[in-house]
Parts: structure tokens; sequence; C-alpha cells
């Protein structure tokens, strides 16, 4: 049995909206997703600080976390998984990395409602949004 990798998810929230990213990378490029990933465990093992990585990796801006929201399991072809969702804001302006977003927005909840979301993304969606 394979051991689930780990990845990160950010949950920025701005007034009534919430910022999502559209991939520019595979898999699931021109997808909306949470800012966040896999590869900062690679140098980080505190899951606060893989999930800064991240998102400054994505935005070019500095995530203030708030609180750790919770935890998700999935698995598919590709492999076993475990994203770890936070919680919190942004300091600065966002300067996504065109690498890895094509574009980062705020959504409303009737938005989100009307997209599509990667993998797990919808789920936490439902779950953060009427907890």
């Amino acid at each position: 049995m394979a051991v689930p990798r780990l990845a990160t998810a950010a949950i920025i929230k701005q007034g009534e909206k919430i910022l999502f990213i559209k991939r520019a990378q595979d898999p699931e490029t021109d997808k909306w997703a949470w800012p966040g990933g896999l590869d900062a465990f690679e140098k980080h093992s505190d899951p606060r600080e893989a999930v800064k990585c991240e998102v400054e990796r994505d935005l070019g801006a500095d995530y203030i976390i708030d609180y750790f929201f919770n935890y998700y399991y999935r698995k598919d072809e590709s492999g076993a998984y475990i994203t770890l969702v936070f919680s919190g804001k942004i300091k600065g302006e966002i300067k996504f990395n065109p690498e890895s977003v094509k574009e980062a927005r705020y959504f409303t909840e009737e938005e989100i409602a009307k997209r599509d979301f990667i993998f797990e993304h919808k789920k936490i969606i439902e779950e953060y949004l009427y907890q």
C-alpha cells in the first residue's frame, strides 16, 4: 500500500468573496482550484510553512493563517493524497506566477456554484460555505 502524498490548500476570503486560481499546468490545466499544492513539502515539514510557501509561489503574496480548517483524502489513478486545508488572508498585492496560475479571482457564493473545481476542492467548498 502506498503512503499518501501531502498537499495543501489555502482558503482566502475577502469580505463575502473567496479567491481561486485557474491552473496553468497539468493535471487539470484551465480548471479552478484553491491556491496550494504538493511541492512545498519537499522544503518544509511543517504544514503551516508549506501552505505559506505554496501561496507565495502561486500568488506572490504572504499568507496569514487564521486557522486549520480540515483535511481531505482522495485516491485516483495517480495515487493517494491528503490535503491539509487552512483558512486565512493574504498580505500584499497578488502577482500570480504565470507558470502555475493563469488567473486569480475572487468569487461570490453564487459564482462558485456555477464553476467546476478540481479534485476534492468542490467538497471543501461545500463544507466551508455550509458548515
